[in-house]
């Protein structure tokens, strides 16, 4: 590494103030979370990443992979995170892929949420690859409707909720509200009681949302 190198990686490091252990050894500032990620991108062959080249794209997957880094850097300081785990590559590579195309400010917390997740001590047991594709396809008002179900089920202490209080909290009516309640429904993160006129969170949309939002648990 060169001695510029050097220089750009600590800046970056204390910036975050943050100092990693990997495998029981202290290291320097140079491979502090914030340049961790960096490394990891910077390490990934681009083509792999789809930010090969200089185009209107590639750049846009820059922006929002940078974007990722620093959303993720702010949720692990709110939340008094330890050192990074390393994670897997095989949960690590996708991830990154696939949020290197999201630039919408809702979803891209949510992606920084599972690479939060993913970076904790017990080496990101809640992100299951599946989370990938169910947040890829996820439109920001579903997004928000899902936030404001979440919080009404918390303020209920569990049980069933009226998505269309939540829509209303949220301020999304009409249309838009029934199109991403049968988003949510269709991608198994709710479902709807026909007994009762309920909507109740799947385990699978639990278990989703708590690895999005590491820092509310």
């Amino acid at each position: 590494m060169s001695g510029d190198e050097t220089k750009a990686i600590t800046e970056v490091a204390k910036a975050t103030g943050e100092v990693a252990k990997l495998s029981g050894k202290a290291i320097d500032a140079a491979t502090g979370f914030a340049n961790w990620v960096g490394k990891t991108i910077g390490t990934i062959p681009e083509d792999l990443l789809g930010i090969a080249g200089g185009d209107w794209l590639h750049e846009q997957r820059r922006r929002n992979l940078i974007s990722l880094q620093a959303k993720t850097a702010e949720i692990r300081t709110r939340i008094y995170a330890g050192p990074p785990q390393e994670p897997s590559v095989s949960v690590v590579l996708p991830l990154l892929r696939a949020a290197s195309d999201e630039a919408r400010p809702e979803l891209q917390s949510l992606w920084a949420g599972l690479l939060t997740a993913a970076l904790q001590p017990d080496g990101g047991r809640r992100v299951r690859r599946a989370y990938f594709d169910t947040l890829a396809q996820m439109e920001p008002l579903d997004a928000v409707l899902f936030e404001a179900i979440m919080h009404l089920r918390r303020d209920k202490q569990g049980g069933r909720v009226d998505a269309n209080l939540a829509g209303g909290k949220a301020g999304i009516g009409g249309d838009e509200r029934t199109v991403s309640i049968n988003a949510l429904e269709k991608l198994g993160l709710i479902v709807f009681g026909h007994h009762d006129g309920l909507h109740a969170v799947k385990p699978y949309g639990l278990a989703f949302w708590e690895a999005c939002n590491p820092q509310l648990f």
